[in-house]
């Protein structure tokens, strides 16, 4: 039986399976996380954290732990190094958990360019020299309302700015703003006519208690099975 105080080591590989697919994986999800959600978005609530209980339940279904997916609530996204930074001082360089060189934490002052989106999804890949390291898939931020939506869109495009440059996430990553019971989705488009070589895109807004508007749930279980193994 496993606990905290046992001595530390390394898991199993994960177990290969065959996954279901997409539309599978969503039938067989637990209704409770699914009615959750529901029920909160259509709720009288007056703080965004009223809804991170449900938001958090809701990915962990599609994202199971038994697959070595994690839901890191306020995950950490740290500015990467230039080149030149590293090669000048490698002794004041720390590795993440996401593959990226940032500066260490011993240093005088306070790190800038950190960003906390709400959500994160991450799947473990264990490792005997970094078994922290985890690739990220999504991102899902949080507004209670649409009402600071130009503050909501900067604090998206800052989020996606720092997912392109991690090596542990895919370049093409996708992020989400939830807003009550409202969705929007941000991605990468690469473009090498602009200065950084590509440009945050997002589509319209999503009502996910529409009729056949739930998105957002297929297209995670698509992530999920996808990263089955």
């Amino acid at each position: 039986m496993p606990t905290l105080d046992s001595s530390s080591q390394l898991p199993a590989p994960l177990p290969f399976e065959n996954p279901l697919t997409a539309n599978a994986h969503m039938a067989s999800l637990d209704y409770w996380a699914i009615f959750n959600l529901r029920n909160v978005n259509m709720s009288n609530i007056h703080y965004e954290n009223q809804v991170y209980g449900a938001t958090n339940t809701y990915l962990q279904a599609i994202f199971p732990l038994k697959r070595q997916f994690s839901i890191i609530p306020q995950a950490l996204l740290r500015r990467m190094m230039e080149p030149d930074e590293v090669e000048e001082d490698w002794d004041n360089v720390s590795l993440g958990s996401s593959g990226g060189l940032h500066e260490a934490r011993h240093l005088p002052g306070k790190e800038v360019g950190k960003a906390f989106p709400d959500f994160a999804v991450v799947k473990h890949r264990i490792f005997i020299a970094n078994e922290r390291e985890h690739e990220i898939l999504t991102i899902v931020e949080v507004k209670l309302r649409t009402l600071s939506l130009s503050q909501a869109l900067e604090q998206m495009m800052r989020y996606m700015d720092a997912l392109y440059a991690l090596p542990n996430c895919d370049p093409m990553v996708i992020g989400y703003l939830f807003a009550s019971n409202r969705v929007m989705k941000f991605w990468i488009v690469e473009d090498i006519g602009v200065p950084k070589g590509y440009t945050v895109e997002h589509g319209e807004w999503h009502d996910l208690l529409a009729l056949d508007e739930d998105c957002l749930t297929e297209e995670l279980c698509i992530f999920a099975v996808d990263n089955w193994n």
